[in-house]
């Protein structure tokens, strides 16, 4: 399900919420993306969010409480920028 913002979405659902943005994935090369997970099971929602800046993109992720980066894994696919968790 697109969003408009990551606050919209309700995270009490998910055990372990944790977003993912990626740059200019292969299905939205003109975005940023940002995707929901639940890393309590390492499975990918269907909730996400499209962004025209990297920026607008960590601004959105900080309205919805995800307050902790995690930098990209060397083993993370190229187009994985960060995760954050709450």
């Amino acid at each position: 399900m697109q969003g408009k913002t990551l606050t919209q979405f309700n995270y009490d659902e998910l055990f372990f919420p944790m977003i993912t943005v990626y740059d200019h994935p292969i299905d939205y090369p003109d975005h940023y993306v940002a995707r929901v997970w639940d890393s309590s099971a390492l499975l990918e929602t269907t909730y996400f969010v499209l962004y025209d800046s990297l920026e607008e993109c960590r601004r959105d992720i900080e309205k919805a409480g995800f307050l902790i980066p995690i930098p990209r894994s060397p083993q993370d696919d190229l187009c994985i920028v960060e995760s954050h968790i709450r």
